[in-house]
């Protein structure tokens, strides 16, 4: 080619030009620049991994071994005797810890590490071979398998430490969790034996039908032991891990089955079993495994009962409040503590006396047909016209009802009147014309009247037995009648609020009397329960055995004084009165009155603390406050709670001697005082035990809304109470006495074969004869000659407080024979009589009044008789006949050394 001198200068200058080589140098240097760039970048990118990383680290939690031990586990409920009496689960707790690795049977430990982590024996925490494993698996399978990685350390971690897992939101949290999780299983494993790694997710594992841990799982499915389970039964449970639902043994059969193969496989793949092992107990899977399992399960089923009794309710209660007061829990972690923390709870509830008190108050033949009936409570739900539905409950019901009848009362005679009444209101909401439809979702009935029953040991205050309620139990904690209601005690408040403070520091005693007549306190009238009849002067002990309103109410307003009743009874362990309460409409309500001492309260009693009150008198005045358990201990035996209860003196020994004594009488049932005009007995006689001391008092409140009765043996305390739900009256023509049978027939049982050793009478005591009217000294030949009978009779005193004066309502009078009033010196033929001197209190009429003094006249008449000859010739000729006759009327008709006018005070007999 040829360029010419210009061309050739001009390529020459192209060729030799720097723009080739400026080109190379940039590129050169962009590339150098971009290969800092990216070492820049992969180092800041690093650092910023780093950094993650080291902050995704700092903030995991520090663990130490406790932090993997699964703190919730099911609560145990044991009776006296060391029986399990129930079982306290919730979700997440239905676990029992496995103590000793040693235990546990190795073909179970085996079958566990062989599906779940075949190198946990070697790896540190994480399994690198598996993360590879699972990784390639994954890409290989474009995902579609996957495999899991973890190691039986990270499981642990997670279930025990990450508890919020399944509540991940983002990919982002999820790893986070799962760097820290293999941070600390790493860091575990260098401060945790191996053993106690497993033991520990052994105990935590979901095995499915809500079990948790191996122990737990073993009962659900075999009913045995996880001490004794076999190979075949043990790679079963092991298969279920993976995943709890599908695997389910009793649900899904087949594919547990499938994966037990696996479980198997893999033990004799990694040499924990032989082939021959193998064989057998696939021999096992294939034969009777699973029926085994099936058959438990049914047995399980309709065996399990799930509601526990009214005294587990109570305990469950009263631990609860325990623990946040002892031991300081707020209420919502002493009710987790209860149901998820795996309490030993010992209870001091005897299964003999349990077991007699359900019977006999579950016995219909104790109660009068006529008195049963059924209460209810449902759910309705109505379906309109366009789609939409509303739920109804009983409630709606008496609403509707009380419409038109203010007083109505859920209860009929039958379920099915019940369901009647229900229709009634159901087709009074829907328009049927419409189409409207209405169903009965829900019904559950209750037996009426019902009933709650308790019995204490009254020398150590262990409740022994109760029950809350008549008829099947359909609920936990539902109402305890025993412990939750608060019913009117009636007269059983006579001996606790007056008579006990009365004797015991206001100087009365039980012959002190009082006047039994019409009494008015403001604007109400007290009257004694047998209606408008009064019998005079009354003692204590008379108002204790006939129940007497009237001297119970001045014995405490004129003596004892509301205030210190409210005292006394404060002291007896009620927590249910009211010092002081306005509502909200500026209404005050109180239960420092005179009605306190008939058991009229704003409010009401327990049953539970009413027994404890009549066991403080049967233990000789100590106050034991009831113990329902005796201690509480975690799941390693170490003591939560050591429950001793508060004791306190209420009265003296003497006093509740005293009571006693009185309160025996109401168990005679036999009139104790003749000659009145209308006949009282003791209102305790169809409860007392044959053979046995037996005290007790009866209670029965206005209308007969209520009845108790309350007793002591030397041994027990038992209190008994009756009334409908909704306290509709008790039918007076029915026997009113049931409560007392039921008692009757629990105490008598429970006494079998025991001594009787009577009630211990106290140092200080001594014996009076005293008259019944003035509770003074008896005057011989006077007080036990009243018109209507002897009423002397021997009475205890505390020493100190008996009388030494003698009876000032009794006189003997002088009356002419003729006439019948007080004998002149004229009368020529006199007898003697005892009338009563009455003081101010007598202001009304009584039996008393028709024997008063002041009606009596005195005698007006001459008694001259002119003397004829033919009674002179009579007297003469009769002779010894007629002194005869004289000696015969003075020996029957006069008193010794009878006077006229003279009312004959004698002289105080012997003791």
């Amino acid at each position: 080619m040829n360029l010419g001198r210009k061309g050739t200068h001009k390529e020459l200058a192209v060729t030799l030009s720097d723009k080739p080589r400026r080109r190379t140098r940039w590129l050169f240097r962009f590339g150098m620049l971009a290969a800092a760039g990216i070492v820049l970048l992969a180092c800041l990118g690093g650092s910023m991994a780093y950094g993650m990383v080291k902050g995704i680290l700092d903030d995991a939690p520090k663990i130490t071994t406790r932090d993997i031990i699964p703190t919730e586990e099911m609560s145990f409920i044991y009776d006296a005797d060391g029986n399990l009496m129930d079982t306290l689960i919730q979700a997440g707790s239905n676990r029992t810890n496995v103590k000793d690795y040693d235990t546990i049977p190795k073909n179970l430990i085996d079958a566990f590490v062989a599906v779940e982590d075949a190198r946990f024996w070697e790896h540190n925490g994480i399994d690198m071979k598996g993360i590879v494993r699972a990784l390639v698996l994954g890409v290989t399978s474009g995902f579609k398998n996957q495999q899991g990685a973890s190691t039986i350390t990270q499981q642990l971690i997670k279930n025990n430490v990450f508890t919020d897992w399944t509540s991940e939101e983002s990919l982002g949290d999820k790893l986070e969790r799962k760097i820290q999780e293999q941070y600390l299983a790493v860091q575990l494993e260098k401060n945790t034996d191996k053993k106690d790694i497993l033991l520990n997710y052994l105990n935590t594992i979901n095995l499915g039908n809500s079990t948790l841990g191996i122990a737990q799982a073993s009962k659900r499915y075999y009913g045995k032991s996880y001490t004794d389970l076999s190979l075949s039964e043990s790679a079963v449970i092991a298969s279920i891990t993976n995943s709890p639902t599908t695997f389910n043994p009793i649900t899904h059969p087949e594919a547990n089955h499938e994966r037990t193969l696996k479980v198997l496989d893999d033990m004799e793949k990694q040499g924990y079993i032989s082939a021959e092992e193998k064989a057998e107990a696939r021999a096992d899977l294939d034969s009777s495994l699973y029926q085994r399992i099936a058959d438990y399960n049914e047995t399980y089923t309709e065996t399990k009962d799930d509601v526990t009794s009214y005294f587990t309710d109570a305990v469950i209660t009263q631990v609860i409040e325990d623990l946040q007061t002892d031991r300081g829990f707020t209420a919502d972690d002493a009710r987790n503590m209860v149901y998820s923390g795996g309490l030993r709870i010992y209870t001091t509830m005897e299964p003999k006396v349990q077991k007699i008190i359900d019977s006999e108050v579950n016995n219909k033949k104790h109660y009068p047909n006529e008195l049963t009936k059924y209460s209810c409570t449902f759910t309705i739900t109505v379906t309109y016209k366009n789609g939409e539905t509303e739920t109804f409950t009983d409630t709606g019901l008496k609403l509707w009802k009380r419409e038109t009848d203010p007083d109505f009362k859920l209860i009929a005679d039958s379920k099915k009147d019940l369901k009647k009444l229900i229709k009634q209101f159901a087709l009074s909401i829907i328009d049927e014309d419409e189409g409207e439809e209405w169903e009965l979702t829900r019904i559950d009935y209750t037996l009426q009247p019902q009933v709650s029953f308790v019995v204490m040991d009254q020398a150590t205050g262990y409740v022994l037995g109760m029950t809350g309620g008549r008829g099947p139990k359909t609920a936990n904690r539902a109402l305890n009648r025993a412990t939750d209601s608060t019913r009117q005690p009636g007269s059983l408040f006579k001996v606790l609020a007056g008579f006990t403070p009365a004797i015991d520091s206001c100087g009365d005693t039980l012959a002190t009397t009082y006047y039994d007549g019409p009494y008015t306190l403001g604007r109400k009238t007290f009257s004694n329960y047998w209606g408008n009849h009064y019998y005079g002067y009354s003692s204590i002990r008379d108002s204790i055995v006939y129940s007497m309103n009237i001297i119970s109410v001045k014995c405490l307003n004129e003596t004892v004084t509301p205030g210190l009743a409210f005292e006394y009874l404060k002291s007896y362990g009620f927590t249910t009165l009211v010092e002081s309460r306005t509502d909200s409409n500026g209404q005050t309500y109180t239960d420092i009155g005179a009605s306190i001492s008939l058991g009229g309260l704003t409010d009401g009693v327990t049953n539970l603390e009413t027994t404890a009150a009549y066991a403080t008198i049967a233990n000789q005045g100590i106050y034991t406050e009831p113990v329902l358990y005796t201690r509480i201990t975690d799941s390693d035996g170490n003591v939560i709670i050591d429950n001793k209860p508060e004791t306190h003196e209420v009265m003296k020994k003497t006093t509740a001697y005293l009571l006693t004594s009185a309160m025996e009488e109401v168990m005679d049932g036999n009139k104790i005082i003749t000659g009145l005009s209308r006949k009282l007995y003791g209102t305790g006689k169809a409860a007392d035990v044959p053979g046995m001391s037996i005290a007790g008092k009866t209670g029965t409140t206005s209308s007969d809304r209520d009845v108790w009765f309350a007793g002591y043996s030397p041994y027990y305390t038992a209190v008994i109470w009756s009334g409908y739900d909704d306290s509709q009256e008790i039918a007076r023509s029915s026997s009113t006495n049931y409560h007392k049978e039921v008692w009757q027939a629990i105490m008598t049982r429970l006494h079998k074969g025991l001594e009787d050793p009577g009630f211990t009478q106290p140092k200080g005591i001594v014996e009076k004869t005293i008259c019944r009217k003035s509770g003074k000294l008896a005057i011989p030949g006077v007080c036990n000659r009243d018109p209507r009978g002897d009423m002397t009779y021997t009475e205890y005193f505390r020493k100190g407080t008996e009388p030494d004066e003698v009876c000032d309502r009794h006189v003997a009078v002088t009356l002419c024979a003729t006439s019948g009033k007080r004998a002149t010196s004229n009368c020529k033929q006199t007898y003697t009589r005892v009338f009563m001197t009455l003081d101010a209190s007598a202001d009304s009429a009584s039996d008393d009044t028709n024997y008063a003094l002041s009606r009596l006249g005195t005698c007006e008449l001459s008694h001259y008789v002119p003397p004829t000859t033919e009674a002179v010739e009579t007297s003469e000729g009769g002779g010894e006949s007629g002194k005869a006759e004289e000696s015969k009327a003075a020996e029957t008709t006069k008193a010794p050394d009878p006077k006229p006018d003279e009312e004959h005070a004698g002289t105080p007999g012997g003791d």
